[in-house]
């Protein structure tokens, strides 16, 4: 039998707890809009009320309102956690900030301890800043800071280009100066310089750049600048480097027993070589590939004993030896290409595109110089007014397949000077076959074979 008072008793029961319910919906739903959109005051201002509303008309039972306010407690954990887990990254974020921060200082302080070492009188301590700058130079890269990097490689370049005066035969003085002094008393003093012979120190550098230039080392600096004009070079060997930057060696110094470029790869916008001083025994680009818009040994001076361009690949817009002089007793060019550039498109690759190669009032001494089997495949290549004072000089096989050779002025003055068998012939023209409408300006040596002119190409002696 019900009781007559049960029925307002479980009335009021159950309106508080649905007052309680509406309570604890309402928070929630404050806090889920104040995290989740702050900004969202509209969205705030009618979800509240009618959430209140509604759950003031149902009839919630006691374990309906278990389960509910079960699943809130459940949100409101979520929602603690969501704010300690944000709060824990937003203190990790900024500690790490801190810690780079920290981490960039400490090593941009190295960076003037390091380069501090380079004025010190001791060579040693100069050799320690070497190594350590070459340290500071990964430890940039690591961290993708490449702007830093390559102002640590901007400094080991700018030691290079230091003025260098070899030492005397005294190892233990350099120069002796007199100097004399106009007072009440005339007299006069000595001052001695003692060497400070850094030669060590730039081979040390040479050797760092050229160990992080192959494709597959860890910490690659070539994609970097280096601008080493006027530098000096003592048995510089830079043998399968690769050079990705612009590289700058005008008016620089190469000496030594040999200097080293053979297998190296030059892809930047430009490669100078201009004034550059080759005065090694031996002087090596075998092998070598210029990919340039422009290659530039304007005015060089090659007065090593033997060069060699052997195999050398030319494939930029402009390859330049304007005005270069090769003294040494053999110079090579034997299989190198002298090629356009590749213009590519959907359908074909074009090898006819603008290119120019120029030894316009280059000059040839010494024994031997050699153009056999080398390949001209540009649009315009120009020997005009080269002087040709080989004891021999050979084109013997090579590959005239550009659209114009000129040889125009050129001077033969070599014993004899081959263009036995060329593998092609393609407009190529001297003084003495200039094409109509003009006429021939001077006649053909005897000194220059084959006697039948034009020669025969390899195809047609076969």
């Amino acid at each position: 039998m019900i009781s007559k008072d049960a029925g307002p008793a479980s009335s009021g029961k159950n309106r508080n707890l649905r007052r309680l319910t509406a309570a604890i919906i309402g928070i929630a739903l404050l806090i889920t809009v104040v995290i989740v959109a702050p900004k969202a005051w509209d969205a705030l201002i009618v979800a509240v009320p009618a959430t209140w509303s509604w759950f003031l008309r149902q009839d919630i039972t006691p374990g309906r309102g278990t389960i509910i306010g079960g699943f809130f407690v459940v949100v409101a954990a979520a929602i603690a956690y969501t704010g300690t887990h944000l709060t824990r990254t937003s203190n990790q974020r900024n500690a790490d900030r801190s810690h780079n921060r920290a981490d960039l200082q400490e090593l941009r302080r190295r960076f003037v301890s390091t380069t501090a070492q380079f004025a010190d009188l001791s060579p040693e301590v100069r050799l320690a800043g070497v190594y350590a700058l070459e340290a500071l130079t990964d430890d940039w890269i690591e961290r993708g800071r490449h702007t830093d990097a390559q102002t640590c490689i901007n400094y080991l370049c700018g030691y290079l280009t230091r003025p260098y005066t070899p030492p005397t035969e005294n190892p233990t003085l350099r120069r002796r100066t007199t100097r004399t002094y106009r007072t009440k008393y005339d007299y006069t003093d000595n001052v001695y310089e003692h060497p400070k012979d850094d030669l060590n120190v730039r081979q040390a550098i040479t050797r760092t750049i050229a160990n992080h230039l192959p494709p597959n080392h860890h910490h690659s600096w070539s994609n970097y600048n280096y601008d080493l004009t006027g530098a000096y070079f003592h048995n510089a060997d830079f043998t399968g480097c690769h050079f990705r930057g612009a590289i700058d060696f005008t008016g620089a110094n190469f000496h030594g027993e040999q200097t080293s470029f053979d297998n190296a790869k030059f892809l930047g916008s430009q490669t100078s070589f201009s004034q550059a001083r080759f005065q090694s025994n031996k002087t090596s680009f075998d092998n070598a590939k210029f990919y340039s818009n422009r290659t530039l040994f304007n005015f060089a001076q090659f007065s090593s004993q033997r060069v060699y361009f052997d195999q050398a690949e030319f494939r930029g817009e402009l390859t330049s030896f304007n005005n270069a002089d090769f003294d040494g007793e053999e110079t090579s060019f034997s299989y190198a290409k002298f090629k356009s550039t590749w213009q590519t498109s959907f359908f074909f690759v074009d090898f006819h595109s603008s290119s120019e190669t120029s030894f316009t009032f280059a000059e040839f001494r010494g024994k031997h110089a050699f153009f056999s089997h080398a390949l001209f495949y540009g649009k315009y290549t120009s020997f005009v007014s080269a002087k040709f004072n080989s004891k021999e000089t050979s084109f013997d096989f090579t590959d005239f397949h550009g659209e114009e050779t000129r040889f125009y002025r050129a001077q033969f003055l070599s014993t004899k000077t081959s263009f036995v068998f060329p593998r092609s012939w393609n407009n190529v023209y001297f003084d003495w076959d200039t094409p109509v409408p003009y006429a021939a300006t001077a006649p053909k040596s005897d000194k220059i074979v084959p006697h039948h002119w034009p020669p025969p190409t390899l195809e047609q002696n076969d």
